[in-house]
């Protein structure tokens, strides 16, 4: 798929093909034929990787894409007379393989049709989202002030090597700083307050950790000459049937470990959009949303969690204490954004932490604490567990009622609160099993955790509304009762 044509060794082999009009290459990184970001080594993909026959860089062509996507965007109205059947926003695939002049078109229409430029309102119905590989592209985005986001790449890469591998691999490629530092939008003390860059965030997606998943057990275990992604359909089948057991194993070859961490973070963490797979909610190769994985629970409650926690300040940080090391993280609540702030009433209704390692051996010392501060708004105010690791496996307490009383932990008159060696400490689960954990109602499938993690959220009776709502992709789950999800359609600019 290379664009190799007329000259070199290879000779005029299709001269007859070749045009005077046409511009190749000119991505985000390169869209004007001199480049001008240099954040990664690339110009771009390939750029005959979708439709070679079709020349994005014409304008007649351009044009014809704003005419299609316009008709995409209304196709309920304009096909059936029902606005409600309209798409909410696109996803732009294969950024870097085609003329960038198509994604400024695309974030003019929005801005025009939408107004995603006049308002946050605005902007949060009409997400759209790039499949944003290059290291550079958000900052082109952000240069063109794109009505688009891109991938956190920086962030998306931490989160897999150092929760999703497995034991060995994860411990050597780096440590938990990078949850905090190795983002678009860092979240340390001296740069949490700084220029926020527009972004979305994911660990899996139909081809990244799914399809490459499937690619590498038939070439393992079913068809060793596999080349490509060229699969047929029964290898397809036998793949699933390994992958999916594979899931449920305590020692995985390959499914992901941690999911309900991963989660945990994203779902948590201010100044981003969260995607959420449907293939860490639903098995992938059943009927639409028939079956649910091990990590259904877990995922859901953190969803429902954030529309009614998660607002406010952010404070993240690695405490060297114990044998490693544990990663803290805080929302303070909408109106306050440090710890010292106060709030308002609305405040102490808010607010989450996260407790978290990496290292399946971690542990504290035996007279040790560690104290996590929930801000001076929460002050002598009762917290409880909404996913908690214990020795048996993951716990989730979606509803106050649902938490045993001796789980509950309350801050000190500075909003402090403090864990010892038998709140914090990390997990090896030797086998996998299906339990009903008491304290709670839902059926729990334990899964293995090389991790301590555990999510807290304040007491409290109030109603609330929805703040920040997550892109769920491929589902049509509400995250509540009252959150609307996002109809979004895949964009190909071929």
């Amino acid at each position: 798929m290379l664009f190799n044509n007329s000259k070199g060794d290879t000779g005029n082999r299709t001269s007859h093909a070749n045009s005077d009009y046409r511009l190749l290459n000119r991505t985000p990184t390169n869209q004007t034929g001199t480049r001008k970001y240099f954040k990664d080594n690339s110009i771009g993909g390939l750029e005959f990787l979708l439709a070679n026959d079709i020349d994005n860089s014409n304008p007649a062509v351009q044009a014809e894409q704003l005419n299609w996507l316009h008709f995409m965007m209304n196709i309920g109205s304009i096909m059936a007379n029902d606005p409600t059947a309209n798409f909410d926003g696109l996803r732009v695939d294969a950024l870097d393989n085609v003329d960038a002049d198509l994604l400024q078109i695309a974030s003019d229409y929005f801005k025009a049709a939408y107004g995603v430029d006049k308002s946050e309102a605005n902007a949060i119905k009409h997400l759209s989202y790039l499949e944003a590989w290059s290291a550079n592209d958000p900052y082109y985005n952000k240069d063109t002030k794109g009505a688009q986001l891109p991938i956190d790449n920086a962030l998306r890469n931490a989160l897999t090597n150092l929760l999703m591998r497995d034991k060995n691999t994860r411990m050597q490629l780096g440590d938990m700083t990078a949850f905090i530092n190795s983002s678009l939008n860092p979240r340390g003390a001296n740069d949490k307050n700084g220029e926020r860059m527009a972004n979305y965030i994911f660990t899996r997606a139909h081809d990244t950790e799914a399809q490459t998943i499937i690619q590498r057990i038939i070439r393992d275990r079913i068809n060793p000459n596999l080349f490509g992604y060229n699969f047929t359909r029964d290898e397809i089948k036998k793949a699933f049937e390994i992958y999916n057991e594979d899931i449920d194993k305590a020692h995985k070859t390959y499914a992901s470990y941690n999911l309900p961490s991963v989660y945990a973070l994203m779902l948590t963490n201010k100044d981003s959009v969260t995607r959420v797979y449907y293939g860490d909610l639903y098995r992938e190769d059943g009927h639409y949303m028939a079956k649910k994985t091990p990590y259904f629970d877990a995922i859901d409650t953190l969803l429902r969690a954030r529309i009614k926690y998660v607002a406010g300040g952010q404070d993240m940080e690695v405490k060297k204490v114990g044998n490693d090391g544990l990663l803290t993280s805080v929302r303070y609540g909408k109106g306050a954004n440090n710890r010292t702030d106060l709030g308002t009433s609305e405040t102490r209704t808010q607010g989450m932490g996260v407790i978290m390692t990496n290292n399946y051996d971690f542990r504290l010392g035996s007279n040790e604490t560690v104290t996590m501060n929930m801000g001076r708004a929460h002050r002598n105010q009762l917290y409880r567990p909404l996913l908690l690791t214990t020795k048996d496996g993951i716990a989730t307490y979606l509803n106050d009622s649902d938490v045993p009383k001796n789980l509950l932990k309350r801050t000190d008159w500075n909003g402090n609160l403090t864990f010892n060696a038998n709140d914090v400490f990390g997990v090896e689960m030797s086998k996998s099993q299906v339990t009903s954990v008491s304290g709670y109602h839902t059926e729990l499938r334990l899964i293995k955790m090389h991790v301590h993690s555990q999510v807290i959220v304040p007491i409290a009776t109030v109603k609330f509304t929805s703040l920040q709502q997550p892109l769920i992709r491929k589902s049509c789950m509400k995250p509540s009762q009252t959150s609307k999800p996002l109809r979004t359609i895949n964009l190909n600019f071929t």
